[in-house]
C-alpha cells in the first residue's frame, strides 16, 4: 500500500526536484503540506495532481506554439518583414 503522506526527502525524490524548489512551490501555494506534530508531510495525491497540471500546461504551451507556427506559415512574407 502506498503511503498517503510523504516525508520531505520522499517528496523530493518522487518529483525529482531540489529542496529549494519544493519550498518555493509550497510558498506559492502550488503544493500543499500538512504538519504532523513537528514534522511536515506532503500528501502523495497533491504531488501527483501537481505533476498532472505540469503535463497539461506543457501540452497547452506546445499546442499554442504549434498554432502560432501554423499562423506564421500562412503569412510568411508578413512575418519575414516584421508585419504581424
Amino acid at each position: 500500500m502506498e503511503p498517503l503522506l510523504l516525508r520531505e526527502n520522499e517528496a523530493l525524490e518522487m518529483l525529482g526536484i531540489g529542496r529549494t524548489t519544493l519550498w518555493r512551490l509550497m510558498k506559492n501555494g502550488e503544493i500543499t503540506s500538512v504538519r504532523v506534530g513537528r514534522a511536515r508531510r506532503f500528501p502523495a495525491a497533491t504531488l501527483k495532481v501537481w505533476v498532472e497540471r505540469q503535463i497539461l500546461a506543457e501540452e497547452e504551451r506546445r499546442s499554442d506554439a504549434n498554432s502560432n507556427e501554423v499562423a506564421r506559415s500562412k503569412h510568411p512574407i508578413a512575418h519575414r518583414d516584421g508585419i504581424t
